[in-house]
Formats: C-alpha cells, structure tokens, sequence
C-alpha cells in the first residue's frame, strides 16, 4: 500500500485470492472512512463491500480488460482502476443516506495509455492534481483533472529497476529510487529538485523504497 503525504491516497495490489466459489479478487484498496472496500472481480467488475460486514453492495462498473490497479484519492472522492490493456479510468463516488453508494458515481474521464508494455505501478498526487503511471521500461505523468497524458520517460537500458513513491513531508513532490541514486521531483512540471547517490547492488533488481529521513 502506497499513500501521499496528506495520507489522502491509497493503493494496493494483491495477489489473486478466492473470495466466493464463483469469484476471485485481484485488486483491492479501502476507502479513506474505511466503511467501505473496492474489489475488482474475475470477471471484468469493480464490486463494493461493506467492510464491517463483507457484504456486497453491488457492481459500480466494469473493465473490459482485467483490472491490474486501484487507487483511493480522497481529496476528490475518487476511484482510480487501470486494466491489463492499460485504460485508465477515474470515477468520483459519494455516499447519501438516501441513494446510497452506487448511485452517487460520475466518470471524471477515461484514459489510455499507448504502449506495448503492461503498467505495472501508479502513484497519485491528489494535491498537485497528477497522476504517474509505470511500465518496465518508461513512465508517465498524466493530469488528474483531464487525463491528459503530459510528459514520457523511458529507461530502454535500465528496465524495472525503479520506484516511484510520494515524499514524506511534501504533498507537491515525489521520489524516484532506482539501485544508483534517489531523487526529488516536483509534481507540477517533473523537474529534479535534488538527488543523492546509493550504492545497491547493480544486479538486483529494486522491488519497493520506504523514505523515514528528512529530505528538503
């Protein structure tokens, strides 16, 4: 599970895992209130539950593609899901007491993204209004009010061998950590602010990074 520094955005990928005897989740992430859960089914759905209870409250929509990620952005009350042949979509979901969940949802937009590869990891920056999305070999940052794809980087020669996480005290930048170096970039234009170098292992391949230090 990944989050913003404002804790206001939540992510998480599991491995598939039965639930029913007619369904099994692949993606899951928990609303900020932690009242309710999104899980993506076998079959294409994007389901809500009730978490104190495991009850289901029914389909809010559907990939035609297996769904790889969700993401929770609570300042905007919204549902991020990315499926296997890399859409992107962003719905907004509110709960009234006299309509319930399911029938509080807007579509912000629909995205793709144009690329051979798989995205493998999305980080959202709820404050700056971006979102970045990651293959094996390139990322991209896309605007959080639009969809907007808005900038590319690709790393042919260094494959897989990066994390992108948010900064721990600054909701307007983020951090790339790759096995040479760790560096800050601003949200707003993904400018490098600062770096310092690492030495891991060159041929291992960096799986996750946790920043506990000061960093501006």
């Amino acid at each position: 599970m990944s989050d913003d520094s404002s804790g206001a955005t939540f992510t998480t990928v599991v491995e598939a895992v039965s639930m029913e005897a007619k369904a099994k989740i692949t993606a899951m992430v928990i609303h900020h209130t932690s009242e309710v859960i999104f899980y993506r089914k076998d079959d294409g759905s994007v389901v809500l539950y009730e978490r104190k209870t495991a009850a289901s409250l029914g389909t809010l929509y559907s990939h035609k593609s297996p769904v790889r990620l969700l993401a929770w952005i609570e300042q905007r009350d919204a549902l991020l899901s990315i499926d296997a042949s890399n859409r992107i979509f962003v719905h907004t979901i509110h709960n009234s007491e006299d309509k319930g969940w399911l029938c509080n949802m807007t579509v912000l937009f629909k995205a793709h993204l144009d690329s051979d590869k798989a995205i493998t990891d999305v980080l959202v920056g709820g404050t700056a209004a971006k979102f970045l999305v990651s293959t094996r070999e390139s990322d991209h940052l896309f605007s959080l009010d639009s969809g907007t794809h808005e900038r590319e980087r690709t790393y042919p020669q260094m494959p897989g061998i990066r994390k992108w996480i948010s900064h721990p005290e600054s909701s307007l930048h983020l951090v790339c950590v790759n096995n040479f170096k760790a560096c800050t970039y601003c949200w707003c234009d993904w400018s490098e602010v600062s770096s310092i170098a690492l030495s891991l292992d060159g041929k291992a391949e960096l799986k996750s990074a946790t920043l506990y230090f000061h960093w501006l």
